[in-house]
């Protein structure tokens, strides 16, 4: 006879995940692999993350910052200006204030700032005496550098306990590369105008900036001229502590901000691009200070406010493909950052997949990095306002700078451009275990990592531009991550448009999964039949 009808809820792809969570042998699952601060193609540039280099004692020149303290929520106690982002419906600490004197706050709670009368160093010369590192910062930058030589001298000043450990063959290799009136031009204006905004540090940052501790929920925002002032002192590689990942150090679990990485060898094509991106982003805002402002906001979600994915019943949304074009190209979409749980991965090391090149053509994202510890299972940072200033070509090891960008982007009513970014981190899986992603225990953070990045109030209604996210050498399966983004989209109200890059082969696969997505919406097939064909679906492209 003929089958019943079922109900509407069965024509879901939610009814996959149920009978993944019936036909589950296992009652306790292992713990999920745990992300780890590698880009996909960038595990040889952050080797002391996992190694977690120890250092013992304290160095003569530089005062110790002590071991990590309770650390507590800042926006509790921060009296800064709160101000009302009715676009999105949430509250945001407005620090783009430069008038008044210098706040300092030299504290767990609080970015460590180079300008700080608490950075302080015992001189060689005479270890009893106690200096301002920061005079030593203006006058040794005060004092002019007309080679990549003296930049290197320039930094190890205030980071002697590196020398001879931190390269900068890359840095002279590229400047070995460029003709002789590029570097001219260089030297002669672009560094001295770093130098300017490096030493404009204490009258642009009045106000402390808040450290985005895990779980907290924190909303700041910061001028395009104060993150430049950043980003030059990390091209000075000024901040404190932040080279190394000393087990019990303030800084342990937060990215590098400092340049070092970025300097170091082997110089590569790809090197000299990353490069490139930089020094044009320089060349922008020195030439022409950016008036805007841009936001940053870690969200975190308490376990009861994550759906119970067994119960839900949302119908999918609209999916497209895109088979050219890119993510960063999308227009009035929340913007998917294929993030490292350390985000920006190895931006400012040797990386350079989605994330890292989203943060080269728009460096103002690196600063999320100074203030933004690694992500937990629970957490997303979204980034709003950031500025495009290079096109490129190429992706990884062909990647290439092609030039300025002019970003026709409007602004909102906060200065800032209308471009929403939501960094979500995936599982790292490997070759011998890349099946255990499809065990519930998986299956459910992902859901919920991309829940939480979906779901947030910030672009209310917008589509999500996306792709295959924590796939290649995640090895994560595109047709699974795909399903798993759609049904955090359905249960979020969000359209979804998946780029493929033109990848022909990840296409064709995309393209028979949304076909099968179609025939699972307009036919009435029961559950079995869903989470069978779909079980079929994957294994032929296994």
């Amino acid at each position: 006879g003929k089958r019943p009808k079922p109900s509407t809820n069965q024509k879901t792809l939610f009814q996959f995940y149920k009978k993944i969570k019936t036909d589950e042998s296992e009652d306790q699952i292992p713990s999920s692999p745990q992300p780890i601060e590698l880009s996909d193609e960038d595990k040889e540039s952050h080797d002391q993350v996992e190694e977690k280099e120890e250092i013992i004692g304290s160095d003569d020149f530089e005062n110790d910052l002590g071991e990590v303290k309770d650390q507590t929520d800042p926006i509790e106690d921060f009296d800064e200006p709160i101000i009302e982002d009715q676009a999105h419906h949430n509250k945001i600490i407005d620090l783009t204030e430069t008038t008044g004197s210098y706040r300092d706050a030299w504290n767990d709670s609080f970015v460590r700032l180079a300008c700080s009368p608490e950075n302080t160093y015992n001189p060689p010369q005479n270890v009893r005496s106690t200096l301002k590192k920061w005079d030593l910062i203006v006058a040794t930058l005060s004092a002019g550098m007309t080679s990549s030589k003296h930049i290197e001298e320039a930094i190890l000043a205030w980071n002697p306990r590196y020398v001879g450990k931190w390269n900068f063959s890359s840095l002279h290799a590229f400047f070995q590369s460029v003709s002789p009136d590029g570097r001219k031009k260089f030297f002669d204006k672009t560094l001295p105008a770093i130098v300017d905004l490096a030493l404009k540090l204490p009258h642009l940052i009045k106000k402390p900036i808040p450290l985005m501790h895990r779980g907290a929920d924190c909303d700041i925002l910061l001028s395009q001229a104060q993150i430049a002032c950043l980003l030059a002192n990390a091209f000075f590689c000024t901040y404190p502590r932040r080279g190394t990942f000393r087990a019990k150090g303030p800084y342990y679990n937060y990215p590098t901000i400092n340049f070092n990485e970025l300097f170091a060898g082997p110089f590569t094509p790809k090197m000299e691009a990353k490069l490139r991106c930089i020094f044009h982003y320089f060349e922008r805002v020195t030439s022409n200070t950016p008036t805007g402002n841009v936001s940053f906001h870690r969200r975190a979600l308490d376990e009861g406010e994550f759906p119970q994915w067994m119960d839900r019943e949302d119908q999918l949304r609209d999916l497209e493909i895109q088979l050219e074009g890119t993510i960063e190209d999308a227009r009035d979409m929340l913007q998917v950052d294929f993030a490292n749980s350390f985000i920006g991965g190895g931006v400012i090391a040797k990386g350079c997949v989605q994330e890292e090149i989203r943060f080269l053509i728009e460096p103002e994202l690196i600063v999320t990095r100074l203030f933004t510890p690694e992500l937990g299972e629970n957490e997303a940072v979204f980034m709003i306002g950031s500025e495009r200033y290079s096109n490129y070509t190429g992706y990884a090891d062909s990647f290439q700078f092609a030039g300025s960008h002019d970003d026709q982007e409007p602004r909102d009513q906060l200065q800032r451009k209308q471009r929403i970014i939501v960094a979500i981190d995936a599982l790292k899986f490997y070759p011998n275990s890349s099946h255990n992603q499809f065990k519930v225990a998986c299956i459910e953070r992902e859901l919920n990592k991309s829940f939480v990045g979906f779901h947030e109030s910030l672009g209310d209604g917008l589509r999500v531009a996306t792709g295959s996210w924590g796939c290649g050498a995640f090895l994560g399966d595109v047709e699974l991550k795909s399903i798993i983004q759609l049904m955090s989209a359905a249960v979020t109200n969000r359209d979804m448009t998946f780029y493929t890059w033109g990848n022909a082969e990840l296409a064709k696969k995309t393209q028979e999964h949304a076909r099968y997505t179609r025939k699972i919406q307009n036919y009435s097939w029961s559950t079995v039949d869903i989470s069978g064909r779909l079980r079929r679906n994957f294994a032929k492209f296994k």
